[in-house]
C-alpha cells in the first residue's frame, strides 16, 4: 500500500468514519490489558464537544466492554484511506509505552495490510513514537 495523503485523511469525518475512529481508539486503549484516565480523556474528546447522547454514551460503553479483536477491527476497513485512520486513531489513544502496546501495533499494521512507509507516516502525523 502507499502512503495515503493527510488531506484524505482528513476528509473522512462522515458519521460511521468517527465510530470507526471510536473503535480504533477503545481497542488500542485496551491493548495493554487496561484503559487509564488519560485515554479515557482521549476517547471521550473524539466524540466531540457537543453534549454526547445516550446512544454515544451506550456505543462506548459495548466498544470498551467488547474483547479486543484485531481481525475484526482490520475487516471494517473497506479502503486504504479507512485502514489509515484505524491506525492513526489507534496512535491517538495510547502512550505508545508499552510491549502490549507495540505489539498491538504492529499487529494491526499488518492485519489491516499497512506498510512500513505507511506506518512511518502516521507515526510522523500523529507525533507517536515510531
Amino acid at each position: 500500500a502507499e502512503v495515503i495523503p493527510a488531506v484524505h485523511i482528513e476528509g473522512l469525518v462522515t458519521e460511521e468514519a468517527e465510530k470507526l475512529a471510536v473503535r480504533a481508539m477503545i481497542a488500542a486503549a485496551k491493548a495493554d490489558g487496561q484503559i487509564d484516565k488519560d485515554e479515557i480523556t482521549r476517547i471521550i474528546g473524539k466524540l466531540g464537544t457537543d453534549t454526547v447522547s445516550e446512544a454515544e454514551r451506550q456505543f462506548v460503553l459495548e466498544e470498551m466492554k467488547a474483547p479486543l479483536d484485531i481481525q475484526g477491527l482490520a475487516r471494517m476497513a473497506s479502503t486504504p484511506a479507512q485502514a489509515a485512520q484505524i491506525y492513526g486513531a489507534s496512535l491517538l489513544a495510547i502512550h505508545l509505552d508499552t510491549e502490549e502496546e507495540k505489539r498491538y501495533l504492529a499487529d494491526l499494521a499488518t492485519a489491516l495490510g499497512l506498510d512500513d512507509a505507511t506506518v512511518a507516516e502516521l507515526h510522523r502525523m500523529t507525533g507517536a513514537a515510531a
